[in-house]
């Protein structure tokens, strides 16, 4: 992969906060040059093992005798299965199989250890993934609960750990379908509740006239797919063609200028912010971490046409 990345251009200015996959990539590179020894044996050695995550690793080997889930993607409203789909590379930004007794472990060590609550400091803006980034955490405050917590999700399956450092408490949600999202929202609103926050729907503030007429543009993303926008009876909506087999519908809330958040299931609590160029126009809508590009209204968006001629050579939905 180093290659690759070493190819991949510099999309936005230096310091601009968004997640970057590729960043754990080189991470983990960084980790195996530095040990000698490949990501995984010093992982295993480091954190694996001295935790005692007895049922975590990295290879599907390595679980062959595990009651491992089958992962689903719907399509057409039925469940299709899927495999494990993790080239080797993608270990450190997500390649781990787990279960919620070792990921809870996990929650516990951060929660015991003075060094280890130190990431979930902030460090940074959250952009639209969160109030704030820790290292390697996404922070947020629900209702004066503050949350430290990382998601993920493969073809078919979906994962979230969330920390209450100030509690001691942690949860973990772990699906075996690309629809696993959906529940995550509630579950922090419950969580933060039972330890006695009072989280509220996002404030809204007006939209600008001129910022209206620019989200009359559409927004891809190899990774992340389309997204439009319109008004409907006074409100903003979003329409999100992605992973589902079904657009994704959603209300807006505009936090801030140039902030925005969903508040529909199943995309509720994702927030978006638009990253502008010097001349003030719109360069990118960054979408729950993910970057999109604007493209105007009938212009062709040759990435999708790509993307359309690519699934239907290879048989994809």
């Amino acid at each position: 992969m180093l290659p690759a990345v070493a190819r991949a251009p510099q999309r936005t200015a230096l310091g601009e906060p968004h997640y970057s996959n590729l960043g754990y990539v080189l991470a983990g590179h960084v980790l195996a040059v530095a040990a000698g020894r490949p990501f995984e044996s010093v992982v295993r050695a480091e954190v694996i093992e001295p935790l005692g995550l007895e049922h975590t690793h990295y290879f599907v080997e390595d679980v062959a005798f595990e009651r491992l889930a089958a992962g689903y993607r719907i399509k057409a409203d039925r469940p299709e299965r899927t495999g494990w789909e993790r080239p080797r590379a993608r270990g450190p930004n997500g390649g781990v199989l787990s279960c919620a007794r070792d990921l809870l472990c996990f929650a516990r060590a951060h929660l015991a250890d003075d060094a280890l609550r130190g990431l979930m400091s902030a460090q940074g803006p959250g952009g639209s993934l969160a109030d704030a980034l820790g290292l390697a955490w996404n922070l947020r405050d629900f209702g004066g609960v503050e949350l430290a917590g990382h998601d993920g999700a493969s073809s078919g399956f979906r994962s979230d750990l969330w920390l209450a450092p100030a509690h001691g408490a942690a949860f973990v949600q772990l699906a075996n379908s690309d629809r696993g999202r959906r529940n995550v929202e509630r579950l922090q609103d419950a969580f933060a509740r039972a330890l006695g926050g009072s989280p509220q729907p996002p404030a809204a503030s007006g939209l600008e006239e001129a910022t209206a007429a620019e989200l009359s543009a559409r927004f891809f993303s190899r990774w992340a797919g389309l997204v439009t926008f319109r008004f409907d009876g006074g409100a903003l909506r979003l329409r999100w063609w992605g992973e589902d087999p079904e657009p994704l519908a959603s209300r807006v809330v505009v936090r801030a200028r140039d902030h925005i958040e969903l508040v529909d299931e199943p995309v509720r609590g994702v927030r978006g912010d638009l990253i502008r160029r010097s001349d003030g126009a719109i360069e990118w809508l960054r979408l729950g971490g993910r970057l999109l590009r604007p493209y105007a209204p009938g212009a062709p968006i040759p990435e999708l046409e790509a993307l359309l001629k690519e699934r239907a050579e290879g048989g994809a939905g």
